[in-house]
């Protein structure tokens, strides 16, 4: 876990996961300002505010376990008990999130049909 998440930290994957926040957010005000399509206006604030939702809580959950992980040492005897401690918390956190990008995707997905 700890390679996954020194290798996470760089450009191209950063790129896309706050470039992905920031077009969610300039959707839902896209959809705001537009005055085509206000039937699906709702479904693409929605979208984007889940969208956005599922950054917050990487931001506000993984990122914050993801650097305590970082700073255990594999060498180390209890670094098994340790990864113990940080995993529920760390998969119901990555699970909610998941669950949020999927259906931020599918509401900004069918708002454009």
């Amino acid at each position: 876990m700890q390679r996954v998440n020194e290798k996470a930290v760089r450009a191209p994957f950063m790129i896309v996961f706050f470039g992905g926040a920031l077009a969610a957010c300039a959707a839902a005000v896209t959809a705001l300002l537009q005055d085509a399509g206000a039937e699906m206006v709702p479904v693409r604030v929605i979208g984007a505010g889940l969208t956005v939702a599922s950054f917050a809580t990487t931001m506000l959950f993984n990122v914050p376990r993801n650097n305590a992980m970082a700073r255990i040492r594999p060498s180390n005897a209890d670094s098994a008990d340790a990864w113990r401690s940080f995993d529920a918390g760390w998969s119901r956190a990555n699970t909610t999130r998941a669950v949020l990008a999927i259906a931020g995707s599918a509401f900004l997905a069918s708002s454009l049909v």
